[in-house]
């Protein structure tokens, strides 16, 4: 599979604040780039592009719904949430993810802003790029089981609790922050809480976080150096939240964009080739159908030429095998076969002769020839003397025999 490009929006959505390459399985390939979109575009080739969505614009929330495919849920998710959210239901997209426990547990449902939404996009494509998916930022802090999770990061602290949906709170103030996250309950015994900070941030929230430290079973710091981005690329290799990319704004895929740039050609291809197998069909029908009629006449000469008796499928056989037996029956050059050779061959050699009339007694030959030259019966007798036969002309006709008169 393709690497991941990720892309962080800033807190107001209109341009990318920084930008990560990570491998597969969430390793960042290069220094996160904390830059504006500078270079996004020649980035984005060959991988896959996740933008980070500001932790504030997106709603996370929890909704009992019956099981059913991803189209049919998110159907559903917007008159279970009805009471849970102020906005339109129509102004709003909703993005259902697994249900918590297996069938018949909470689901998951992001919502988010179709303007933002659509203004998230429209900006990626003038950027140069296209997403293949739309994360919360909130959805990619680690859950840890048996922990909290802390991101204190943009001036914003991201509570995550096992089993629960992310909480996003205002971290302008640190100390009320950490007291709305943590404080006004009573805190199990042995409670691990994992703080992840952006190492700019750390000496703004240092304090705050000591002074929790005696009051929890362990507290653990894990500074940041490069920014939050990294964190998220190995939660989205391994637990990635819900892509808000569904419905109508699930990516197309690259095969179907390829499908549709060629499906005119193709569908030309298809119609030429129908056409061409329906003409192969028709000649080949045809020529079925000339076969027949060829057979026929076949049939029909050789049951002129010897009535009474079969073909057996092979008359050409048959009449060369009678010819022969008629043949060997006539012996020397008194049979009809060597007269026939020999005033064939004649006749080829003598242009403007065209043979007529044939009558044939045993021995002799009588020829009537048809030309408008009366010198051809000659020259047609001639060509017989010649090959050793007895041939003499009369007008237009001839008469050949075996031997010398």
């Amino acid at each position: 599979m393709s690497d991941w490009l990720l892309v962080r929006l800033a807190r107001d959505g209109s341009h990318p604040s920084g930008w990560l390459v990570a491998s597969t399985s969430g390793q960042p390939l290069e220094t996160a780039h904390t830059r504006d979109g500078e270079g996004l575009s020649a980035a984005a080739v060959g991988r896959r592009v996740v933008l980070v969505a500001p932790a504030a614009d997106v709603l996370h929330v929890s909704a009992s719904l019956p099981p059913g495919s991803e189209s049919r849920l998110a159907q559903l998710a917007p008159v279970a949430l009805e009471d849970q959210v102020a906005e339109d239901l129509e102004q709003l997209h909703f993005a259902v993810g697994k249900a918590r426990g297996g069938a018949g547990g909470a689901t998951d449902v992001d919502v988010v802003s179709r303007t933002l939404l659509d203004a998230w996009l429209t900006q990626a494509r003038e950027g140069g790029y296209s997403p293949q998916g739309v994360q919360a930022l909130a959805g990619l802090v680690p859950e840890l089981p048996g922990q909290i999770s802390l991101l204190a990061d943009d001036e914003q602290l991201i509570v995550r609790r096992e089993g629960q949906r992310p909480a996003v709170l205002p971290g302008a103030d640190p100390e009320l922050a950490m007291e709305l996250a943590l404080g006004g309950e009573s805190l199990p015994e042995g409670l691990l809480v994992t703080v992840h900070v952006d190492a700019l941030e750390w000496p703004r929230w240092k304090p705050v976080f000591e002074a929790w430290r005696p009051r929890l079973h362990a507290l653990r710091i894990q500074l940041l150096p490069h920014g939050a981005l990294p964190l998220f690329a190995a939660q989205l290799a391994t637990a990635p939240g819900i892509n808000l990319l569904q419905g109508v704004y699930a990516p197309k895929r690259p095969g179907l964009e390829v499908w549709k740039t060629w499906r005119l050609a193709a569908a030309l291809g298809a119609g030429l080739l129908v056409l061409h197998l329906a003409g192969t069909a028709l000649v080949y029908r045809r020529l079925r159908l000339e076969e027949k009629t060829l057979d026929a006449s076949i049939q029909q000469s050789f049951s002129q030429a010897m009535p009474g008796v079969v073909s057996g499928g092979q008359p050409r056989a048959r009449l060369e095998q009678r010819l022969a037996q008629i043949s060997a029956a006539l012996p020397g050059r008194d049979g009809l076969l060597p007269l026939l050779s020999a005033v064939a061959a004649a006749v080829r050699g003598v242009e403007g002769a065209r043979l007529q009339q044939l009558e044939y007694r045993p021995g002799s030959l009588d020829l009537k020839l048809e030309s408008a030259d009366a010198s051809v019966s000659e020259r047609v007798s001639a060509a017989l003397r010649s090959g050793g036969w007895s041939a003499r002309a009369q007008g237009g006709q001839i008469q050949v025999r075996s031997t010398s008169p």
